[in-house]
């Protein structure tokens, strides 16, 4: 028996547009979920911190260096959310600039971009980034206030200033702030606005290209289908 000429074979599939957006966007969601990851990560850390759970280890001179250990742990967390922004940047930039793209849809993210990243935090960011892998770790402080205990997690931004390759937003966004901010309100407002972002990019993929991921479910669901079929036979 001739086999059935109208049913979709697997090259159709694979090189279906539908296809390579699903493929593009899932790797972005991969992306996203790395950054998610590490900021759930450093926040939660913190607020172990803030809850005054290691007070007594932290007010006990002769463990200094054993809470030594911690203050590098939130070191390390807070590094890995900075290396996973810049991730995400640079892979959501190249997948918007490749050729699955249509360019009213690379418009229209460009727009959406600028309008929820005009502020300066973002590009503070994406500098802290570089000043990590090129200049020098931060210097992260935990802070307590007696005789109440309150402690908090703060980044300390004076001492940030002896690097000279901040860019001009990054320089106002530290000009405009306290020498001391609390990490968990940088780490949390970068995490809204992505979070934002992604919402909006997942949903304009369905307006821009929601035909194309309808044929290409069609297509594999044939396939699918008459492979079974023949299986059974």
């Amino acid at each position: 028996m001739k086999p059935d000429q109208s049913l979709p074979i697997f090259e159709d599939i694979d090189q279906h547009p539908g296809n390579s957006l699903m493929l593009a966007l899932l790797s972005y969601g991969s992306t996203k979920d790395i950054l998610s990851v590490n900021s759930f990560e450093v926040l939660r850390f913190i607020q172990e911190i803030e809850s005054g759970r290691f007070s007594e280890m932290a007010l006990d001179r002769s463990r200094r260096l054993e809470y030594r250990d911690f203050e590098n742990h939130m070191v390390r967390y807070f590094h890995n959310f900075l290396a996973a922004v810049k991730t995400m940047v640079e892979h959501t930039r190249n997948m918007m600039r490749s050729e699955l793209i249509s360019e009213d849809h690379r418009n229209e993210y460009q727009e959406e971009l600028k309008e929820l990243f005009s502020d300066d935090l973002p590009k503070f960011i994406e500098d802290f980034r570089n000043y990590t892998l090129h200049y020098g770790l931060p210097k992260i402080s935990h802070v307590c206030s007696l005789p109440e205990e309150k402690w908090q997690v703060i980044l300390d931004l004076k001492q940030l200033h002896d690097w000279d390759k901040w860019t001009s937003r990054s320089k106002r966004f530290m000009k405009e702030h306290p020498d001391q901010i609390r990490l968990s309100w940088l780490v949390e407002t970068y995490q809204e606005k992505a979070l934002t972002m992604h919402q909006w990019l997942v949903h304009s993929f369905t307006r821009h290209y929601g035909n194309h991921f309808e044929e290409f479910d069609r297509l594999r669901a044939a396939f699918f289908s008459a492979n079974k079929d023949q299986s059974v036979e």
